[in-house]
C-alpha cells in the first residue's frame, strides 16, 4: 500500500481528536473569510503544514505562525516559522508571555497550551496578535495578525488539509461540500437517498433521476429535509442526515409465500429455486425487500420460470408478481445504474421489460441484474395512484438462474444472463 493510500485511509483518524478541539474551545464564531495562508503537504512524513500570513512584519526574519497536523497520529505542532530563535514572545493588548514551540500534542493538550489560551483571550479582547523573536545574531523581528482567531485557524486547517472540520454551528458552503464528499456515498446510497427525498418532497408523478451526481432538485430537497430535522439549511448532506435518510428503508411485511403448488428446492442467498406444478416447472424468485408507497400485506415476488418439457430459451418473466403497478403510467427499473423501461402485458398482467420493435424481449434486464446487487422498480400504484417503488435483491440471482437451467434441463435459457 502506498503512502498516499495510507493517508487517505488515515485522514479520518484525526477527526475526533483534532477537531474535538472545537468542543474544548466552546461556542464557535460565525463564518468568516479565511486568513491568508500557505499549505505544505508532505506525503512521506504524513503531515499537513499551514503557515498563516501576517498583516504586517518588521525585521528580516519571518516568524509567521504555523500549525502542523500529523495525519496518522492526529497530533499537532504549533510554533513560529524559521528559527531556532533565542527568544520568542507572544503579545496581545497589554499582555506579554514567553512562547515555546509545542510538539505532537493531542487536541485537548493543545487547547490547554498558554499560546492557544492567549489566542482565545486575544480574540475575546478583539486586539491584534504580535509574535516577536530574537535570532542568533541578536536581531529582532516581529509579525502582526489583526484578525486571526482560533476559529479561523481550525477552519483553515480543516479545509487546506482536507480533513473533517470542527462541528461548527454555521459551516460555510465549501466546508459543507467537502464534508459531504468525505462521506464516500456509493451510487446505491445516492439513489436510495434520492428516492426517499422524492417520496417526501417530489411532485406527484415525477420520477427521480438515476444519475450519480446530486441534482439541483436533490439539493433543494436536502435543504428542506435539513431544515425540518433541525439542521443547517445548507443543501448538502451531513453524516447525520445521510444516515437518517439511508435508514428510511420502508421494510415490507413478511416475505411473500411461494405459490401453493410450489415446493422450495434450494436457496441461493436471497433467491429461491422451487419446483411447481408437481415438478413440471422450475422457477426462481425473490420477495421485494423494501418499498415506498406499497399498501399490500405481503410483498410481491420477482419470478422467472421454465417448463421442464420445453426447449430453447423460452422463459416466463414476472418482474413483480402480483403486479401492483398501474399499466397506464410509466414504469421503469433501475438496474446497475441503468434505466430500463417496463411494460404490463395486456393479456396476462405480467410486468416485463418493454418489447423491442420486433416483439421480442431483450435480455438487458437479466444481464444487468447479474452484474449488480439488485433492481428498483418505480411506477404508480394501481391501488392509490401514488408513487410506488419496490426494491428487489440481486444477491444469489445468477446461481439460482443456473440452478433452474440445470434442474429443468434447459441450457438454452442461459443466454438470458449473457
Amino acid at each position: 500500500m502506498s503512502v498516499e493510500d495510507i493517508l487517505s485511509d488515515q485522514k479520518r483518524s484525526i477527526t475526533a481528536a483534532a477537531f474535538g478541539l472545537a468542543a474544548v474551545l466552546g461556542a464557535q464564531a460565525a463564518a468568516q473569510a479565511l486568513p491568508e495562508h500557505s499549505v505544505r503537504f508532505d506525503a512521506e512524513a504524513a503531515t499537513c503544514r499551514i503557515t498563516f500570513q501576517p498583516d504586517a512584519r518588521t525585521g528580516a526574519a519571518e516568524p509567521d505562525l504555523e500549525l502542523t497536523a500529523d495525519l496518522l497520529s492526529g497530533r499537532f505542532d504549533m510554533g513560529l516559522r524559521g528559527g531556532p530563535y533565542g527568544e520568542q514572545a507572544f503579545l496581545w493588548g497589554s499582555t506579554r508571555t514567553d512562547l515555546r514551540p509545542v510538539r505532537a500534542l493531542p487536541a485537548e493538550a493543545l487547547a490547554a497550551e498558554p499560546a492557544w489560551q492567549g489566542l482565545v483571550a486575544a480574540t475575546a479582547e478583539g486586539t491584534p496578535l504580535y509574535f516577536t523573536v530574537r535570532d542568533s545574531t541578536g536581531s529582532y523581528a516581529s509579525v502582526r495578525y489583526d484578525s486571526l482567531t482560533p476559529d479561523l485557524i481550525l477552519r483553515t486547517v480543516a479545509l487546506a488539509c482536507d480533513i473533517a472540520p470542527p462541528d461548527l454551528a454555521a459551516p460555510t458552503e465549501i466546508e459543507a461540500r467537502r464534508a459531504e464528499r468525505r462521506l464516500g456515498l456509493s451510487e446505491a446510497d445516492i439513489l436510495h437517498i434520492r428516492r426517499v427525498l422524492n417520496a417526501r418532497y417530489g411532485e406527484p408523478g415525477v420520477q427521480p433521476g438515476t444519475g450519480r451526481a446530486l441534482t439541483v432538485t436533490d439539493r433543494r430537497h436536502i435543504g428542506q429535509y435539513s431544515a425540518e430535522t433541525g439542521g443547517a439549511a445548507l443543501e448538502y448532506l451531513t453524516a447525520m442526515t445521510a444516515a437518517a435518510l439511508l435508514a428510511e428503508d420502508l421494510r415490507l411485511p413478511s416475505p411473500a409465500p411461494l405459490p401453493g403448488d410450489a415446493a422450495e428446492v434450494e436457496t441461493f442467498r436471497d433467491w429461491v429455486l422451487a419446483s411447481e406444478a408437481a415438478g413440471a416447472t422450475c422457477a426462481i424468485s425473490t420477495p421485494a425487500r423494501s418499498g415506498t408507497g406499497f399498501t399490500g400485506t405481503t410483498p410481491p415476488r420477482m419470478r422467472f420460470a421454465v417448463d421442464r418439457s420445453g426447449s430453447g430459451g423460452l422463459m416466463a418473466i414476472e418482474l413483480s408478481r402480483p403486479n401492483p403497478f398501474a399499466a397506464a403510467a410509466p414504469i421503469r427499473a433501475i438496474v446497475a445504474g441503468q434505466s430500463i423501461e417496463l411494460f404490463v402485458e395486456p393479456s396476462t398482467g405480467a410486468l416485463v421489460p418493454r418489447p423491442q420493435a420486433d416483439g421480442r424481449l431483450s435480455n438487458d434486464f437479466t444481464v444487468l441484474l447479474r452484474q449488480g446487487d439488485g433492481a428498483v422498480i418505480e411506477g404508480t400504484s394501481a391501488d392509490t395512484g401514488a408513487q410506488l417503488l419496490l426494491d428487489y435483491s440481486g444477491l444469489g440471482f445468477t446461481a439460482a438462474f443456473r440452478g433452474m437451467a440445470e434442474r429443468c434441463n434447459r441450457p438454452g435459457i442461459l443466454g438470458w444472463i449473457g
